[in-house]
């Protein structure tokens, strides 16, 4: 078996690994034609646009989650007797009533999670089959979607979330003695971490057709090279002459067009995913922010019970792993991405020799691009880049030396 179909083997099981996994926790209403996936006569561009398809089981079982979790934890508030358990060591009446609180905004944001897929499962459907035809354009360009050494990045980030998350179930499960209501506290945060690695996911995969595009352009002069090289103190005082321009002999117009109107859709598709996915992200961010709040406090007033804030710390850990590779794949991919285009267009004039129309059509794509500015802002509220675990955590800290300060007043 050769690197490529193995390469291709590997992105086909992990598909179906992790619409199983996303399945399970309501994350999947949707359905997909394995028999199509594991056709070794198609090759993953020649999927049919009809790929991924609306499931009405998928919206009963997502209904039958929102009705069970919710039943669930009015059971677990009112009959249970480990409701309980905080109150035997904090002896704020509020403090209690504050955890109660961040207990019943875990379930709201899952519901609310479920909810959101169960009405707007279309608006991924309808990206999917985007993504498909655009794969379709790009076939006749040798399309590689099976990057090995790429794909393990991603396998390997889900496998850590994955094993982060049984790791989190035992710890809540050690902490009341291995009862069944630790699902209640455990079932929320999986769901918005496992939201989050699923956006992830997406954008990876509209930064792969960004950077195909953007080989793309740069070949139509036959340059490979895309990141400017350093030049050393030897080469800035040395008498080389620069590297004669290339020649493009014939029209490029077309394959400009083509590349503009591929670069123009995943730029739209982009907007899309940020769309649907924003409301699960933004009300983990600000849910995330409070537990962390709140588990500095506890950790403050009764640092002697490890069993308690242990599995609280544990889980804000691995809210943190999904928001960093989240914002990591962001900054790092798709801005990075986009913005090469427009650097690729102005290597493609200073170093190839073309026609007037040539260069009068890279100049009208070099325009049209300054409307299309990538916005990584979540529901208009919180920017996704680098200064959000920034953001978070100097919020976090003030809260909670205020806190802290108003129970020693």
């Amino acid at each position: 078996m050769t690197m490529r179909n193995l390469s291709s083997v590997s992105k086909r099981i992990f598909m179906v690994l992790q619409y199983i996994i996303f399945k399970l926790i309501g994350l999947s209403p949707w359905t997909i034609d394995v028999t199509e996936l594991f056709n070794n006569n198609r090759r993953m561009i020649n999927y049919n646009s009809d790929f991924l398809k609306y499931s009405i089981i998928g919206v009963v079982y997502n209904l039958l989650l929102i009705i069970s979790l919710g039943s669930f934890h009015i059971y677990v508030l009112f009959y249970s007797n480990e409701v309980g358990f905080y109150e035997m060591f904090i002896d704020s009446v509020l403090t209690s009533r504050v955890h109660l609180v961040m207990l019943n905004l875990d379930i709201i944001i899952t519901l609310v999670i479920w909810f959101n897929y169960i009405v707007r499962q279309k608006k991924i459907i309808d990206v999917v089959e985007r993504l498909i035809k655009l794969d379709k354009k790009l076939q006749k360009y040798d399309f590689i979607l099976n990057d090995c050494k790429k794909n393990c990045r991603t396998y390997l980030i889900f496998f850590i979330n994955f094993v982060l998350c049984l790791f989190l179930l035992i710890i809540q499960l050690k902490k009341v003695n291995w009862s069944i209501n630790a699902l209640i506290e455990f079932i929320p945060i999986v769901v918005m971490s496992w939201s989050m690695m699923q956006f992830t996911l997406m954008i990876n995969l509209i930064k792969k057709r960004f950077e195909k595009v953007n080989k793309l352009l740069l070949s139509l002069g036959n340059l490979v090279e895309t990141e400017e090289e350093l030049l050393t103190i030897d080469d800035v005082f040395s008498l080389k002459e620069p590297a004669p321009k290339k020649i493009i002999v014939g029209s490029i117009v077309h394959d400009v067009d083509e590349i503009n109107d591929m670069h123009s859709e995943l730029c739209d598709l982009w907007s899309e995913v940020l769309n649907f996915y924003g409301i699960p992200v933004l009300l983990t961010i600000y849910q995330f922010c409070g537990k962390c709040i709140n588990t500095s406090y506890l950790v403050w007033i009764i640092s002697h019970i490890y069993r308690i804030y242990g599995s609280a710390i544990f889980s804000n850990l691995f809210i943190i792993f999904g928001l960093f590779v989240m914002i990591n794949t962001v900054t790092k991919t798709i801005i990075d991405e986009s913005k090469k285009t427009a650097r690729n267009i102005h290597v493609l004039q200073n170093k190839c020799i073309m026609d007037e129309k040539n260069l009068e059509k890279l100049c009208d794509f070099s325009w049209s691009l300054l409307h299309r500015q990538l916005e990584c802002c979540v529901c208009n509220f919180i920017n996704i880049d680098g200064t959000l675990l920034l953001t978070l955590l100097d919020m976090v800290v003030e809260y909670t030396i205020v806190l802290i300060g108003f129970r020693m007043s």
